[in-house]
């Protein structure tokens, strides 16, 4: 699948956003660590 899995797969992406909502209702999501993503995901980090 590539960026359209909402229509690709409609059953798998409906359920990912129903669990993701069911977690962030009930306090059990968590927030991704602080510290900041690469800004590609093609080519090394430089800031490293």
């Amino acid at each position: 699948t590539g960026h359209t899995i909402n229509l690709e797969e409609p059953d798998f992406f409906n359920r990912a956003v129903l669990d993701f909502l069911t977690m962030v209702e009930a306090g059990r999501w968590v927030p991704r660590h602080p510290e900041p993503a690469p800004t590609s995901v093609l080519l090394p980090d430089r800031r490293s």
